[in-house]
């Protein structure tokens, strides 16, 4: 599985050129008829010239998105983490001499939660940092930035990190009600890795594979915060049989061997 998704680097680059190459045979296509209708004074020319824009550049933005879906579904999807670095640095703006579909912020944030994934909790930091330098120009990025900040502090057992972070999301959701649940999401897994019981993952519904894993992940922690250790257990076994690359899957193995012994 991993080297068959290893093999499709090369083509995953060869779709950006695709794409990229089309959009310039589009604006090739658009100033030849601006030109035209110009030099013929053809207004319907010009009109057809203006409304032929917004066509090619949206055509290039859907190209573009599609093929990011594809290159994560490596990750959210398949699991597969290293496959998944390897794509992302192949094609990353980092890359000298490439152009990329990756911006600077969107390639260090992916980064950044492959290297959390892996358990490289250093490298993962430093992917980040990268991204704070991004941030001014980048305000979209800014729920995913301050999430996998948390996701870090709490690592770190950080907890004035944990709240400056905490506290950045909850002044983001006031702006914007999406973000509401991610401050739900980050202020139960606190509590958990507190010790402290949060039921908020018992019921809540993953969007995919990756998400299903970290939300089973604390809710285990949390039945055994409860005591249901049974439950813990059955929860755990859910989350053990995936990638061992991830470190909530090497996590929960630890969990079910000292279960195993008690």
């Amino acid at each position: 599985m991993i080297s068959s998704f290893l093999e499709k680097i090369e083509e995953v680059q060869q779709l950006q050129k695709r794409a990229r190459n089309l959009y310039l045979f589009f604006m090739f296509l658009f100033f030849i008829s601006f030109i035209y209708s110009i030099e013929s004074n053809t207004i319907l020319c010009i009109i057809l010239a203006i409304c032929f824009t917004p066509v090619v550049l949206t055509s290039y933005a859907v190209f573009n998105n599609i093929l990011l879906k594809k290159i994560d579904s490596v990750l959210l999807t398949h699991l597969n983490v290293k496959p998944y670095l390897e794509i992302i640095n192949a094609i990353g703006p980092e890359q000298v001499g490439k152009k990329s579909i990756f911006s600077k912020s969107n390639y260090y944030l992916r980064i950044t939660l492959a290297y959390f994934l892996l358990g490289r909790v250093d490298d993962s930091e430093k992917a980040l940092e990268n991204v704070s330098n991004c941030l001014k120009r980048k305000e979209k990025f800014l729920t995913s930035y301050y999430y996998l900040r948390s996701l870090i502090a709490m690592t770190r057992r950080d907890k004035s990190h944990f709240e400056e972070t905490y506290n950045s999301l909850i002044e983001i959701s006031k702006k914007d009600e999406a973000v509401k649940s991610v401050v739900s999401i980050v202020k139960a897994m606190f509590d958990i890795e507190n010790l402290n019981t949060n039921d908020y993952f018992d019921n809540l519904d993953s969007h995919n594979n990756l998400e299903k894993i970290i939300f089973n992940f604390f809710k285990a922690k949390n039945q055994l915060l409860l005591r249901d250790t049974e439950g813990a257990k059955k929860t755990f076994q859910q989350i053990a049989n995936e990638n061992p690359e991830l470190f909530y899957v090497r996590e929960a193995k630890k969990y079910l061997e000292e279960l195993a012994n008690d």
